[in-house]
Parts: C-alpha cells; sequence; structure tokens
C-alpha cells in the first residue's frame, strides 16, 4: 500500500504522470501494476489531482512472494507527458525489503498414533465344576474323569511350571439345589465345599505351586442355590416356566417357595430332572497372574522373534520402545501382515510413512485404516496427507470432520487459518497448545507478550521457536531477549543466520554490533 500526497500549485494541469512500482531484489525484479494519474485539464479518465490543491493518490497492489524478495527495495519508475514530450523521472526507492514473518509458518499438520493396550501384567482364570448325586458330598469317579477336570490340572501344572506366572489363588463355591430341607442342604453344601477344598489342595500340591499357604484358598457355601434355581429356569422351556419365576417372585421363604413348585406336579419333574442336578455342584476356579516379556525381551523379539509377539506387544514396541524409525516401519509391516485387520498397525505404519515424508504412501496406510474402521483419528491424518500434498480445501474439510481426535486436529485447523492469514481464527483454534506456530499467531495478531507465555511453555523449542523469541525481543525493545535467542536459534541451525541478515524484523540492529557478532 502506498499513499502519495502532491502538494499546491505542483501538478501541472495538462501533465500526465504513468507511474510503476516495481520490487527489486537479488536475481530479478517484479513490477507492480501501473497508475496513471492527469492533471485537472486533461481530457482522459484516470484520477485527477488537482493543480491549486494538489491531492493525496492511495495506491495497492498484491504480487505473490518468493523468498528471494525477503532482501529488496522497492522503487518508483515514472514517466511524465506534457503535450507531445515524455519525460523519464530517475528510479526513486520508496522503501526496504519485505516483512515476510508470515512465511514462518511450520507446515507440517499433526498426525495421530494409535495407542497400544499392553499390559505387561496380565490376569487369566480357568473355572470347571464338579456335580454330585441328589444329598452327596462325594465326588464321583466319573467326574474326576471329565475332560474340564482334566484341563483344570493341566491348566494349574501349566502355570505352576511358567518361571512368568503366578498362582494368585483358587476359589471354590459348593451349592446345594433348593429341594429338601434347609438343615439338609447346609449340611450338604458344606460338604461339598469341603471336597471340593481337599480336591483342588491336593491338585496345587501335586503340581507344585509355589508359596502354597491358606490366604491361596477361598471357598464358600451356598444352602440352597435359588439364584442359579432361577437364571437356568429363566434359559429353559420347561413346562409352566412362567409360573415358576412368578411364585419365586411372590415369596421370599425358602420353605413356601419349594411347597408351592412341588404343587406342579408336571413342571417339577421336569425340575427334577432337568433343573435340580445341575445345581448341586461345586464351581473351581484358579486365578494366575501373568507377567509379559521385558522391555529389552520385546525389542529383542521384535528384531529375531517378531511371528510369536502379539498384536499389543508389537504395538507398544514400536510405538514405544523402538527410536530407529525404520526399525519401527518394520515392525508396523510385520504387525500388518500378521494381523490384516488391525487397523491400528495400518494407521501406525501410515504414522511413520508421513514422518519420513512418504505422503502419498501414508494417505494409501490411512485410507485402508479407514475402510477397515473409521475414525476421527483416521480421519484427522487422511487431513494432514491432503495438506501436505497441497490440497488445502479437502484438508479443512477432514479436519473439521475430526474434531473429536483432540488436539491434533484442533493444532491443524489452526494451521489451516493461519495459513489462510486468519491468525485470530488461528488463536481460537491453537488454544492452549504450546507450539511454534501458535506463538507466531499472536506476534501476527500483534499479541507479543501472550506470544512470548505460548512459546516458553513448549518442552523442546527447536531453532524457529528462539527465532521467533528474537523477533519477539525486537518489537519490545528487548535486546537481551533478541540477541540471546537468535544467538541460540543460529546455533541450533546455522541456517538461520544468512535468514535474520536478509529479515527485516531485525532492521534497526543491522549497524549494532552484537547483532553483527552473531550473525557474521
Amino acid at each position: 500500500a502506498i499513499s502519495v500526497t502532491y502538494p499546491e500549485k505542483f501538478f501541472n494541469k495538462k501533465a500526465i504522470l504513468k507511474v510503476t512500482p516495481v520490487l527489486k531484489y537479488e536475481g530479478g525484479q517484479t513490477e507492480l501494476k501501473s497508475v496513471t494519474l492527469q492533471g485537472e485539464s486533461v481530457e482522459a479518465n484516470n484520477p485527477v489531482v488537482a493543480y491549486a490543491t494538489g491531492g493525496t493518490i492511495n495506491y495497492s497492489d498484491t504480487i505473490a512472494y518468493k523468498p528471494e524478495m525477503l532482501k529488496s527495495e522497492l522503487v518508483v519508475t515514472a514517466v511524465a507527458t506534457l503535450k507531445d514530450k515524455n519525460v523519464d523521472f530517475p528510479e526513486t526507492k520508496i522503501a526496504d525489503g519485505v516483512i515476510a514473518t508470515e512465511g514462518l509458518v511450520e507446515k507440517m499438520a499433526w498426525t495421530i498414533l494409535e495407542a497400544d493396550k499392553f499390559q505387561r501384567i496380565t490376569t487369566d482364570a480357568y473355572t470347571a465344576a464338579l456335580f454330585y448325586m441328589i444329598q452327596s458330598s462325594e465326588i464321583k469317579g466319573t467326574e474326576l474323569k471329565k475332560e474340564e477336570i482334566k484341563k483344570l490340572e493341566d491348566y494349574i501344572k501349566a502355570a505352576a511350571a511358567n518361571n512368568r506366572a503366578a498362582v494368585k489363588g483358587f476359589q471354590v463355591d459348593a451349592f446345594a439345589s433348593p429341594d429338601g430341607t434347609e438343615v439338609l442342604n447346609e449340611k450338604v453344601s458344606t460338604g461339598r465345599q469341603k471336597s471340593a477344598d481337599k480336591f483342588i489342595n491336593e491338585k496345587a500340591k501335586k503340581a507344585g505351586v509355589k508359596d502354597m499357604n491358606a490366604s491361596l484358598f477361598n471357598s464358600k457355601s451356598t444352602t440352597e442355590d435359588w439364584d442359579g434355581f432361577k437364571n437356568l429356569v429363566s434359559a429353559s422351556s420347561i413346562q409352566d416356566k412362567e409360573l415358576i419365576l412368578r411364585v419365586l417372585s411372590m415369596y421370599s421363604d425358602a420353605e413356601v417357595r419349594e411347597k408351592e413348585i412341588k404343587n406342579m406336579a408336571v413342571a417339577f419333574e421336569s425340575l427334577k430332572n432337568d433343573i435340580l442336578p445341575k445345581l448341586r455342584r461345586s464351581e473351581l476356579k484358579v486365578n494366575v497372574e501373568v507377567t509379559g516379556l521385558s522391555d529389552e525381551e520385546l525389542v529383542a523379539a521384535s528384531e529375531t522373534n517378531s511371528d510369536l509377539m502379539k498384536i499389543e506387544e508389537m504395538l507398544y514396541t514400536a510405538n514405544k520402545l523402538l527410536t530407529d524409525d525404520a526399525k519401527r516401519v518394520a515392525l508396523y509391516e510385520k504387525a500388518v501382515a500378521k494381523f490384516p485387520t488391525e487397523a491400528r498397525a495400518i494407521n501406525n505404519l501410515g504414522y511413520m510413512q508421513y514422518k519420513m515424508g512418504n505422503y502419498s504412501d501414508a494417505k494409501a496406510s490411512f485410507e485402508k485404516a479407514k475402510g477397515l474402521a473409521e475414525s476421527n483419528i483416521v480421519n484427522n491424518n487422511i487431513g494432514a496427507c491432503e495438506f501436505m500434498l497441497g490440497n488445502i480445501e479437502k484438508a479443512e474439510e477432514l479436519f473439521t470432520a475430526s474434531l473429536g481426535a483432540g488436539e491434533a486436529a484442533n493444532y491443524n485447523l489452526g494451521l489451516i487459518k493461519i495459513v489462510k492469514g486468519d491468525y485470530s481464527a488461528a488463536i481460537n483454534y491453537f488454544g492452549n497448545i504450546c507450539a511454534a506456530n501458535a506463538g507466531l499467531a499472536k506476534i501476527l495478531q500483534g499479541n507479543t507478550e501472550e506470544a512470548l507465555k505460548n512459546l516458553e511453555c513448549i518442552e523442546k523449542p527447536n531453532a524457529l521457536v528462539h527465532y521467533l523469541k528474537a523477533i519477539i525481543g525486537v518489537r519490545g525493545d528487548n535486546e537481551n531477549l533478541c540477541f540471546t535467542n537468535l544467538r541460540t536459534a543460529i546455533t541450533m541451525d546455522a541456517t538461520w543466520k544468512a535468514h535474520a541478515k536478509k529479515d527485516l524484523e531485525f532492521f534497526k540492529y543491522f549497524e549494532n554490533p552484537t547483532f553483527k557478532s552473531i550473525i557474521e
């Protein structure tokens, strides 16, 4: 934007003046649009400058910025015409260079890594049941030969032999069916508890369970298993099922319940044959705690034995343990091959491809993950690829649709807004995010105090962060803040030295000895 004031009695009434601003820089120049002015006696349609009073002409134009324009100067050339005579005025400099702080945007959208659900210590259990004859507490030989009892014994042996496993407890729950007197049923259920306790104790000792003590064993008996009775009846198709359930809801007294149900002669026969025998039992449960591979073992397995790793182990190792990007990619690829329907592994492979600059490959991976399980995370990641591939509007659409993904989606929308020059909107989306772009948006809006607070909260500031702090120092006349951070930025990344030499943000320090010592 250029504003020119012509004094009184300066502009000839019959003169025409054509003025062209030109931005000159190393390696080239860019002409802006020309403007033609005329005296008040000229018969044309150009802006008029009166002879007696003079006047002010306001001009503006927009050109595309190129990095080489950082060190530049704006000049104007002019040609005056009076009658048939043209006069070329000498080129006149009117401004120094371009302040291009807007160009310091970190144009890298954030992607999101899917979390693993790895637990090093997991719990496991196995449950089996022993069934008894009516009013008996003796374990039948046929029960001990059942497949589920054999599996229970094998489970205890395997846990005892596994140096990564620890038996955490044995649970016995003994029951009597709700037929017969309550006194008798209490005796029966207590007897079943004792016989089951003895059985499980013997099996634990024989298997060599470590640290055998009373605290490992927990047992109880239920005199009459009305809850089990109700559940089995509800799941059955016996005659008078609804009537039986109504009796259970109407009466709480066990003897009344039993009497009413026995009055249903046909129904009781079904109960006696199909329901009650299933309630005369002891349930045996073994609880085991298993400790998985250590971090060191997981890293080793990822390189030599990944075929035996579980999906959570693979994701955890690649997400949190491996530091070499190539190894992380390799493990994600193995996870995808082994678990082809696991969208998290595919997404995380895309995350690494994106990190390594392979945006097209990353986009393909994210879209494959989306085909398996659409989520805000995946949509955000596809949007990040669209942004890096130059599809800004598509990226903005995807980021908006994936706001549920959290901080990354908000950051990415802030990035879109800062690129578009809408700094207020960018600041709103960045919120309390500690990031260089969030600080830059506040600088561009003129709020350097808040910008500095934002940059100070970044845990691992890079060279750009320190460079932005140096700019804040200039704008706030704080030489110490400026020079300290400029020196740090250049130490971290020497390319900022050449940039600072040309950056008009530092114009007033160009001849300052300290500034010169930093950039030379």
